[in-house]
């Protein structure tokens, strides 16, 4: 929301040049955004975090529960497909207005979208499904934001923006489908089922997000299974899990006063699998 511009003169052989850089008035927003989609400039406002623009936004009708960037094109999910597993997109990658602000930590512009603006805090990013689409993943709340995900870079704890979200109510045993389609397994993506948040938390070693939400009502118990297939032999099996997989740690590594809160605490479930 700024605007420059720059001159130049030059004179026996020397040049100097100027630039000035002019800031538009929040007031003034309404006339500069004539001609612009309100959704995409929210959106913008958003992600630098201005809640000041995004309040006069608001104003001119602007939506702020956005579920996925405005003009979204849908062939970034195509193109992902036909490279390596490394250019695979990810849900995450994919986030809504709110994801975007718990992302950058953001906690002023995340009390605005909730308090202000009225957004729900349970606020899902775009689901792709077989009603919309060829494929079925994606519709997760803001408690999945990543900072870093697309960085490969093992991301800061949003220990703060994430307890914010959890006051709120925000629900911490949603389970989602990560990848337009499985990799790395022949047999169908829809043969595998949601993945809930913990194990997600736990496979990228965000130990201080794991203990936030299960103190704020995540199920321990909780496991992600492959229902296999029939036709090819292949058999039902726990992919992954939180409370089997933390004892299976090695003894030097295990925290028991984490297992000991967990089984007093929390429910964990001393003789898992149960049903």
């Amino acid at each position: 929301w700024k605007e420059s511009g720059s001159s130049s003169s030059s004179s026996g052989g020397s040049s100097n040049s100027t630039s000035t850089s002019t800031e538009v008035k929040v007031e003034d927003i309404g006339i500069c955004f004539l001609d612009v989609n309100l959704d995409e400039e929210m959106w913008k406002a958003i992600k630098q975090g201005r809640v000041d623009v995004a309040q006069r936004l608001l104003d001119l009708g602007a939506e702020p529960a956005l579920n996925l960037v405005p003009n979204f094109d849908e062939q970034t999910i195509d193109s992902s497909m036909e490279g390596h597993f490394e250019d695979y997109i990810c849900a995450t990658q994919l986030p809504s207005a709110l994801m975007l602000a718990t992302e950058n930590n953001d906690l002023v512009m995340m009390r605005w979208l909730l308090d202000v603006a009225g957004v729900d805090v349970n606020l899902c990013q775009r689901r792709w499904d077989k009603s919309s689409s060829d494929f079925d993943f994606g519709g997760m709340n803001a408690l999945w934001a990543d900072s870093n995900y697309s960085s490969n870079q093992l991301s800061l704890p949003l220990v703060e923006s994430k307890r914010l979200l959890l006051a709120r109510g925000a629900d911490p045993n949603q389970a989602c489908k990560m990848y337009p389609y499985c990799t790395g397994y022949e047999h169908n993506h829809h043969q595998f089922r949601d993945k809930p948040l913990l194990c997600w938390l736990t496979r990228n070693e965000k130990l201080l997000d794991e203990k936030l939400i299960i103190r704020y009502g995540a199920d321990p118990n909780c496991f992600y299974v492959d229902v296999g297939n029939e036709d090819d032999d292949e058999p039902k099996l726990v992919e992954d899990s939180y409370w089997p997989k933390l004892l299976a740690q090695k003894k030097d590594t295990l925290d028991m006063k984490w297992c000991e809160e967990l089984l007093t605490k929390h429910g964990a479930n001393p003789n898992w699998p149960a049903g």
